[in-house]
Parts: structure tokens; C-alpha cells; sequence
């Protein structure tokens, strides 16, 4: 959020291996973690085997070879290209390095918490932070902490 008020920063990841972004208890984000992170190597990658041909060309237009200069500055007339073939597609395969983790939500141990921030405004205060396992708890908690000390605009 980019205002004066406080606001309460919930993430939630759950066993099957999706997560859900909450800011003030009201859902923003979610989705899957293996999806939308780079936490495993991707399933598929470019073939190193594969080579776009020689005579393929993705030039869907080119200078008519009709097309006569006049005098002074000129630039030729564009014509469809009949060699046109459409942008070659680099075809894809399995990636050996890819292995799926159904334990990717899971961690031995939470004994820290790290912020990575970027900012250009001073005054930015974090506090109250809750590691649980209990996603109602949670929920509960921040409406008594945050919920009761936040200041609305009018």
C-alpha cells in the first residue's frame, strides 16, 4: 500500500502447495507456489538440439522488388513476403534438472524472518510479526493487534 495508514501484511502457504497474499485480512494474491515462483527448475526447457533452419524467414514484410526510385529520398514500397514463415518457436523438452516437490510449502525451521525492502520515503515502521501454523489464529490476531490500533482517513 502506498498511503499514511498502517496496514496489516498477511502470507499464508498451505500444504497443497499454494499460497495466498492478504493485505489488511482481504486476499490480493494467490496462486500456486511452484507456478508462479522460480523455487524448482522449470518442467520444460529450450531443445539444445534444436537449431532454426537457415533459409527460415520471419520477415512478414519486404521491399517490393518492383518498385521503381523517383528522384530524391525514397523508400521502397513494403510488400507481403512470400517466404514469410511466422516467428520460428524454439521447440521445447522435459528438463532433466526438473523433479516435483510436494513438500515445497514445508520448512524444518522458521527461527527467522527476513525483509528484503526497497524505499524512498522514511518514517516505514515494521512490527508485530507472527510465524504460525494456525491460519484462523493468525487472522484472529491481527484483528486484535492491527485491527484495533488502525487509523482510517476520512
Amino acid at each position: 500500500q502506498d498511503d499514511e495508514f498502517t496496514h496489516l501484511y498477511t502470507l499464508v502457504v498451505r500444504p497443497d502447495n499454494t499460497y495466498e497474499v492478504k493485505i489488511d485480512n482481504v486476499r490480493v494474491e494467490s496462486g500456486s507456489l511452484e507456478e508462479d515462483w522460480d523455487l524448482l527448475p522449470p518442467r520444460k526447457i529450450k531443445d539444445p538440439e534444436a537449431r532454426k533452419p537457415d533459409d527460415w524467414d520471419e520477415r512478414a514484410k519486404i521491399d517490393d522488388p518492383e518498385d521503381t526510385k523517383p528522384e530524391g529520398e525514397w523508400r521502397p514500397r513494403q510488400i507481403d513476403n512470400p517466404d514469410y514463415k511466422g516467428k520460428w518457436v524454439h521447440p521445447e523438452i522435459d528438463n532433466p534438472e526438473y523433479s516435483p516437490d510436494p513438500h515445497l510449502y514445508a520448512y524444518d525451521s522458521f527461527g527467522v524472518i527476513g525483509l528484503d525492502l526497497w524505499q524512498v520515503k522514511s518514517g516505514t515502521i515494521f512490527d508485530n510479526f507472527l510465524i504460525t501454523d494456525d491460519e484462523k489464529m493468525a487472522e484472529e490476531i491481527g484483528n486484535e493487534t492491527w485491527g484495533a490500533t488502525k487509523v482510517w482517513g476520512d
